[in-house]
């Protein structure tokens, strides 16, 4: 379906972003993951990145195997206050980050002062996040590895402003974001999420619309992406919220209800296809357990074949029909995984 930019008004609450609750990392090892002698340096490094990965127990091994051998190391600070953020530790998180924050190397890092006044954020401490987050934005680059550090940041500034009900700040701050991360989902998502809050109607359209640009994209180039699958569906519900207060303040309008009806179809398929992905990772689980278990194989490639995964369809076809080459029901499959079915396509 074509995306149209909508004339709307409306209101939408910005959304709020628990970190996800983690087993305690520091009854592990002290030891690296792989077993592999890494300087000090190299393991903190590492234990960050797999915290970024949410592999929090091999993360912890390698953060106290750094401590282990080089206990007053700088970045040890910032790879345990960002595994105390990731386990749901505000005041441990806040206590190791200040710390960092305060030495010569964590004063050019922008990451400790961004995790800060992330926690801050999340512990409703408001005016503490503001120093924080502007010093992270000053200190961030424009992307990393693709992906829009300093609009991320900017964005999480632009929410505690949302907070303390300074309308104008948070409007400066998410038209900056919006401009500096044009091709982000996740970004422009945020951002829209941010001007609904404020009541800016066309910025919040514009931007709800863009994401779903965005992200229809990934899903397209991954059909298994279940976060853009959330997300693509948190624009379509800015939207709706936005419709909803059209329909509110000019009920006898029927364009109103019209676009309206498109967009909860719309949510209505992305929650379809949530659906089947949850569905696709408990097969594969299955399927661990007995990798030629042709029925449960087959569970997969139903799912795989309506979310559009036709590649990965095929490969677990060609592997099912290896070993049993008269199943019926694969060689059905087959031929439909040849000519796929207009619902694998997205909205």
């Amino acid at each position: 379906m074509a995306v149209h930019r909508w004339k709307l008004i409306g209101l939408l609450s910005v959304a709020c972003f628990p970190t996800a609750a983690a087993p305690s990392w520091a009854q592990t090892p002290a030891q690296p993951a792989a077993g592999d002698k890494l300087a000090p340096e190299v393991a903190v490094e590492k234990g960050i990145q797999k915290i970024e990965m949410g592999d929090l127990a091999d993360a912890g091994r390698l953060l106290q195997y750094a401590a282990s051998l080089k206990p007053t190391l700088e970045s040890l600070k910032l790879g345990q206050g960002l595994l105390f953020v990731a386990n749901n530790q505000g005041p441990k998180a806040i206590s190791a980050l200040g710390a960092y924050n305060a030495t010569d190397e964590g004063k050019r890092d922008y990451r400790g002062f961004a995790s800060l006044g992330k926690v801050y954020l999340q512990s409703r401490m408001l005016r503490q996040a503001i120093s924080p987050l502007r010093q992270a934005m000053a200190l961030a680059p424009p992307e990393k590895d693709g992906k829009p550090i300093r609009a991320g940041i900017t964005i999480d500034l632009a929410t505690v402003y949302l907070r303390l009900k300074d309308r104008d700040k948070t409007l400066e701050l998410i038209k900056e974001a919006q401009a500096a991360a044009r091709d982000d989902g996740e970004s422009q998502l945020r951002v829209s999420e941010l001007a609904a809050a404020t009541a800016d109607v066309e910025l919040a359209n514009t931007t709800a619309n863009r994401a779903i640009e965005l992200l229809r994209g990934k899903i397209i180039d991954d059909a298994f992406n279940v976060e853009a699958h959330t997300m693509m569906k948190r624009a379509y519900e800015v939207l709706g919220s936005l419709l909803n207060n059209n329909i509110k303040n000019d009920p006898k309008n029927g364009e109103h209800y019209f676009y309206y009806t498109r967009v909860l179809r719309e949510a209505a398929e992305l929650d379809r296809r949530i659906g089947f992905l949850s569905a696709r990772e408990m097969a594969l689980r299955a399927i661990e357990q007995d990798p030629k278990n042709s029925l449960w194989q087959l569970s997969a490639v139903r799912l795989e074949l309506e979310l559009g995964g036709i590649a990965d369809a095929k490969t677990r076809l060609d592997a099912i029909l290896e070993y049993d080459p008269t199943n019926e029901e694969a060689l059905r499959l087959k031929q439909r995984a040849e000519t796929p079915s207009p619902r694998a396509a997205l909205p």
